[in-house]
């Protein structure tokens, strides 16, 4: 039962990435031979492969950050569905008194707490706010994930200002070390 639910886990945070990987595929023009590539201007693509996160989102157009955030959004839609889902699939099977009830049980619990990590129901807009997040320079590295979950978390009261502010200081911490 066990690695069903780390198999479940592990399903859900690869469908999460694969949904949220935005296209960098725009075209890019040929460098003149005069230029070198030092002078060209980079991609957007290239400021988040360097962990640039803030500068990549700065980067990109109005509509790939609707593009992205639009993904994102099914995405974990998708995974809170089929984690709560499996969760009280698993709660139905724990039988009292059977020897495998409170790993079923326990295990189906587990995955419903893993299925809120991927509830979104903003009732605000999220580009503003990530526009907002990553105007800080201190801010820029954060990953767009976490960058997420803490506006998701601001937006709906489920941290309080000091603990979303330790939270924040200790991620600027480890990504600007």
């Amino acid at each position: 039962m066990t690695a069903r639910i780390a198999a479940a886990v592990l399903i859900l945070a690869f469908t999460a990435v694969a949904q949220t990987a935005p296209s960098t595929d725009k075209p890019v023009p040929p460098v003149a031979a005069d230029k070198t590539a030092a002078a060209t201007k980079l991609e957007p693509g290239s400021f988040k492969a360097f962990g640039n996160y803030g500068g990549w989102w700065n980067l990109i157009s109005e509509t790939e950050k609707d593009s992205f955030l639009d993904g994102y959004m099914t995405a974990m839609e998708r995974a809170n569905s089929v984690a709560v889902s499996m969760g009280n699939s698993f709660v139905q099977e724990a039988q009292p008194g059977a020897a495998d009830y409170n790993q079923k049980f326990y295990g189906g619990m587990y995955l419903r707490m893993v299925g809120q990590t991927f509830a979104y129901s903003a009732d605000e807009p999220l580009k503003p706010k990530l526009d907002e997040f990553y105007k800080e320079p201190l801010n820029a590295r954060i990953p767009v994930q976490l960058a997420l979950e803490h506006i998701r978390d601001e937006m709906s009261g489920k941290k309080t200002a000091g603990e979303l502010l330790d939270e924040l200081n200790g991620w600027r911490k480890i990504v600007n070390h």
